[in-house]
């Protein structure tokens, strides 16, 4: 029991010490009514000259139906970027497009000497909506107009994804939503 205890308190500890982790800037941009295949510009603050150039990553959780389990995917959506804006052209491209996906983007130096690579910014949890479906005030869904080819999800093209590692920070986000499901559950039962 006392070896469970401080097994708990130190993953608690090491939750608490992610929330904390500092960052430079913040993106100021909404990150609502988000369309799959849209344009999207996103903005941040400015960072110090020793960051630069900036690339953005793109990350999405796919939760399973179980509640218990969940798949993340990570790529790069720039190369470089220069000042504090960038137009992400069809969003989610290159990363997949995923039904209640939660996504988030991050502002990393493009290199780092070092180990860890400081986060800059970091974006709150959004989700990309179908650009084929309108949602209805009484929760139903209305098919609407063919996606025009200037807004087309870009399926075709080779994806760059790969599974996310722990030190990718994808665990950390899956640790949250389990957290949030289990915690939800119990809330229920009462």
């Amino acid at each position: 029991m006392r070896m469970g205890l401080r097994m708990m308190l130190r993953h608690v500890l090491a939750v608490l010490a992610l929330l904390a982790a500092p960052s430079w800037a913040r993106f100021t941009n909404a990150f609502d009514g988000i369309n799959c295949g849209s344009d999207l510009v996103l903005t941040w603050d400015a960072v110090p000259p020793q960051y630069y150039p900036p690339c953005i990553t793109a990350q999405v959780i796919d939760r399973n139906g179980d509640g218990f389990s969940a798949n993340a995917y990570r790529v790069n959506i720039t190369t470089g970027v220069s000042g504090t804006s960038y137009t992400w052209e069809g969003a989610p491209y290159p990363l997949r497009w995923i039904l209640g996906g939660l996504y988030q983007l991050e502002l990393r130096p493009m290199s780092w000497p070092g180990g860890d690579v400081p986060l800059l910014a970091k974006s709150p949890s959004f989700t990309i909506a179908d650009a084929g479906v309108a949602a209805q005030p009484d929760g139903s869904a209305e098919e609407v107009s063919e996606f025009p080819n200037s807004a087309a999800p870009r399926a075709g093209r080779r994806r760059k994804e790969r599974e996310c590692s722990q030190a990718d920070g994808c665990f950390f986000l899956f640790l949250l939503y389990s957290f949030q499901t289990a915690s939800a559950r119990r809330f229920s039962e009462r």
